[in-house]
């Protein structure tokens, strides 16, 4: 078989692993990867050995860079660290602690009450509570408000 013949042959098994990289499943890369090594197997077998050697060297650095490529394009670069500002925990919750407010949604056992002029992610006590209704913080845990209808 003609070099030029391998060559195209060599560069349909790369398209097919660099496809691969794009769109799950494996077969795909099952291909590519089948097409790659007959292309090599074809330079062995009608060429002298360096040509086989020439696609296995370039084979064993260009297929490694590509994986490294593709998973650095599908990965998160950036961090969100607490020096920034970034936190799990709402600050300043245990101050509602005993203080009073109005729902402004109807918590079926979530939604949003209105305390001492701030609006709060809350939760009911395992209870649907009205829209409007005067409630009491009974309790924080973490990010968790609960609490109680007043009556």
């Amino acid at each position: 078989m003609p070099f030029p013949v391998i060559c195209l042959i060599y560069v349909a098994g790369v398209a097919l692993l660099f496809a691969e990289l794009f769109v799950p499943g494996g077969v795909i890369g099952f291909l590519g990867t089948a097409v790659l090594v007959t292309s090599i197997v074809f330079a062995f077998r009608d060429h002298p050995p360096l040509f086989g050697v020439a696609l296995s060297a370039i084979s064993l650095v260009m297929i490694p860079s590509m994986i490294v490529w593709g998973l650095r394009r599908i990965s998160l670069d950036a961090s969100q660290n607490v020096e920034d500002g970034y936190t799990s925990v709402e600050e300043g919750l245990d101050e509602l602690l005993g203080k009073e407010g109005e729902t402004v949604t109807v918590l079926r056992p979530s939604g949003i009450a209105k305390i001492e002029g701030r609006r709060v992610d809350v939760t009911s006590e395992n209870m649907a509570v009205e829209k409007n209704v005067a409630v009491k913080v009974v309790r924080v845990e973490g990010n968790q408000v609960i609490v109680r209808p007043i009556t």
